[in-house]
């Protein structure tokens, strides 16, 4: 019986889809042929449980690699080819702290001009929610030349533009409160006015008369600023959840389709 090893270098290209960045799982595979040669005609045992493959996991800068497994391709006419899978995922903890956490605290922060101040406190309202509106463009122009570069928007650029729009949204319920108390304010000096010329022909008319005038009682009026304000606190924070759920339901899905896919490979 005559045996032979031979040890090969490969190189191989991975091509990477950032989409779900930076939850990013990449799929990578490499191609191994035996040449055939004259009077030689190497096959890749009798059947595929002769294979073995050893390998074990490690870690590649910013990706964890998983081990090799493989699968056979037998009925190829230049030959029985090996094809290696293995997965790569990303390390994202680094990426909470610098991205996620911090726009989440922004947004939270503008959420709570909605919650805990005043109506009437418009200045303070509308400057805090402008500053954090810019802290947060700033923040995701700086984070944009650090991140990879690809055609297609990425789950990072997604949360980003959430977030934007999550502020902006603030921004809108400010000025749409401000402008209903100017428009009660204006009214109300206007009633006010017309109260007092009723009273006083109300007084004339008892004096008269000599009898007490009926007054009816005003009815109560909806406080409309502060409904816009309920309403608009309690759809931001629904939205917030659904958001929440589709980006977790996302990258979840996306992972265990490609480790199920993975695992239907030899070992």
């Amino acid at each position: 019986m005559i045996s032979k090893g031979l040890e090969y270098l490969f190189k191989f290209e991975c091509r990477y889809n950032y989409a779900l960045y930076p939850f990013d799982t990449q799929e990578c595979s490499m191609v191994m042929k035996l040449t055939a040669s004259p009077g030689c005609h190497p096959l890749l045992g009798e059947s595929d449980d002769d294979i073995t493959i050893n390998s074990t996991s490690s870690t590649i800068s910013m990706y964890a690699a998983t081990e090799l497994h493989y699968c056979v391709i037998r009925d190829n006419p230049g030959g029985d080819l090996l094809i290696l899978h293995f997965l790569l995922s990303r390390n994202y903890q680094s990426h909470l702290l610098t991205i996620f956490l911090p726009c989440t605290i922004l947004c939270y922060l503008a959420h709570l001009t909605l919650t805990n101040f005043r109506l009437e406190n418009f200045t303070n309202r509308i400057s805090v929610t402008l500053s954090l509106l810019i802290v947060l463009a700033s923040l995701f122009s700086q984070m944009s030349v650090s991140l990879p570069q690809s055609p297609e928007p990425k789950l990072v650029d997604i949360f980003f533009f959430y977030c934007i729009i999550r502020v902006s949204f603030v921004f809108v319920i400010h000025i749409a409160v401000e402008s209903f108390l100017r428009k009660e304010s204006g009214n109300l000096s206007n009633s006010v006015e017309s109260e007092c010329k009723e009273d006083l022909n109300v007084k004339l008319a008892w004096f008269w008369e000599n009898r007490d005038p009926q007054i009816e009682s005003p009815k109560p009026k909806r406080n409309v600023p502060k409904i816009i304000n309920r309403v608009g606190n309690i759809f931001s924070l629904s939205v917030d959840a659904l958001a929440i759920c589709g980006f977790i339901y996302w990258a979840v899905s996306d992972h265990n389709e490609k480790h199920d896919r993975f695992n239907s490979f030899l070992r």
